[in-house]
């Protein structure tokens, strides 16, 4: 019992060392990465800092985190305190290191003056046209407070090494040093006792340093391709305890690491659900507005030309009254499937609310979208559901209309509606255009 109640005392600090410090900004990171956020700020060509910046802002007070945006149109950063700064080649490093990498994610020290961790995510737009940088930092004074405490309570030492083998943080004062200065693991004493360069990987050994031993274990962190080397001090005289603790010191490392993978990619996974369900429709599973018109303003900032579609199911109002709610969502539902299968991938088919929907076709012509609403018209009058014996039929009405690219939603929406009206004063069942 107390060989286990060591273990958990000694390992448990460093685990919630990892998670907290490191893990958690770099999810922030990703997460206001992934939610576009940022982008449309980066795709203008006259960009609002003062709107970025108030923005970039709100997260900061949110999460007590440095925000910045990097325009590559600008060739400007923004950052969450009101700087910016502009990102000459030569005098800013950090910015032109990052084009040059392949991967669109990395972690760097920057800011000479108040050096900070930053976690940096390229940004693209949707012909993968690069944009920008966004990203999240945290200040070294923070990381100094923190690793002090986590020493002074724990007794040993840690140092977060890159893929370069650049020291990036560490418990030892002596080894944060600011960007231009910093350190390679290789510079330390002990390195080439223990190094396995083949692997780029350390050997687990006791090493001695200024006379004292430790301990050396290393653990690798592969959400940052970074690797953790724990170093723990080790008295002369050891009870039998202590040294069963170390015998198994790695294998609970090992276990640490795949907890620590595990809990990593279960916070993306429900990052991600939480980001699509903003923009989902509940009851259709279709996209909702929101979505919509996010969309639709990415699309006119590139003066897309695209047609629009809106639909409304026939005497939808009667299906509730007659047959009950229940029967109207399924209703909701099976339009819904229609839409979703209709689509091309570039598409989108939302509900736009209540029984009404609305596509949006990027670069589809007036004449094919009105073909799409045709076939969709043709398929719906031919779908029937089966309600307590009953044979229930589902007809739509449609409302096409077009815009070169330069047009606003809302003003292609009530053109579209008009088309919708004439085509519901018709009979119900048609499909009518109107071009703004």
């Amino acid at each position: 019992m107390e060989h286990s109640k060591i273990q958990q005392e000694s390992i448990s600090p460093v685990f919630s060392l990892i998670v907290e410090e490191l893990l958690k900004p770099l999810h922030i990171a990703e997460t206001i990465y992934k939610s576009g956020e940022f982008t449309p700020f980066l795709e203008e060509e006259t960009l609002d800092a003062q709107q970025l910046v108030a923005a970039l802002k709100s997260y900061e007070d949110k999460f007590d985190l440095v925000f910045f945006a990097a325009s590559e149109k600008k060739r400007k950063q923004y950052l969450s305190n009101g700087r910016e700064i502009e990102l000459i080649e030569g005098k800013v490093a950090w910015y032109f290191e990052a084009l040059a990498l392949e991967q669109d994610f990395m972690a760097d020290l920057g800011d000479v003056n108040n050096v900070h961790l930053f976690f940096d995510f390229k940004v693209y737009d949707e012909q993968h046209k690069f944009l920008g940088i966004v990203g999240v930092g945290k200040s070294m004074q923070h990381f100094l407070r923190q690793f002090e405490q986590f020493k002074a309570e724990h007794g040993y030492d840690f140092i977060f090494v890159n893929e370069k083998n650049q020291i990036m943080l560490s418990s030892r004062t002596a080894l944060m040093h600011q960007r231009e200065n910093i350190l390679q693991l290789e510079s330390l004493s002990w390195y080439e006792q223990v190094s396995d360069k083949a692997n780029n990987t350390l050997n687990s050994l006791l090493i001695e340093e200024n006379q004292q031993s430790f301990l050396l274990s290393e653990v690798r962190l592969q959400s940052l391709n970074w690797r953790m080397i724990l170093l723990l001090p080790l008295q002369g005289k050891m009870d039998r305890i202590s040294q069963l603790f170390l015998s198994n010191f790695l294998a609970i490392l090992m276990l640490i690491v795949l907890f620590i993978l595990a809990v990593f990619t279960l916070s993306r996974y429900v990052s991600r659900k939480i980001a699509q369900q903003a923009n989902i429709d509940h009851l259709s599973q279709l996209p909702n507005r929101r979505y919509v018109e996010r969309r639709f303003e990415r699309l006119k900032k590139r003066q897309m030309p695209l047609s629009l579609i809106v639909l409304d199911i026939d005497h939808f109002k009667s299906i509730n009254d007659n047959y009950g709610h229940n029967i109207g969502d399924v209703v909701i539902q099976q339009v819904s499937d229609m839409l979703r299968d209709a689509v091309r991938t570039n598409d989108v088919a939302a509900r736009w609310g209540g029984e009404e929907f609305i596509l949006l076709l990027p670069g589809a012509s007036f004449q094919i979208a009105q073909e799409i609403a045709e076939r969709l018209r043709r398929k719906m009058e031919k779908t029937t559901l089966d309600v307590e014996g009953e044979r229930l039929g589902i007809t739509s009405s449609f409302g096409v209309t077009y815009s070169d690219g330069n047009k606003e939603l809302l003003d292609l929406v009530a053109i579209a509606d008009e088309a919708l009206y004439q085509a519901k004063q018709a009979g119900r069942n048609k499909v009518q255009s109107k071009l703004p």
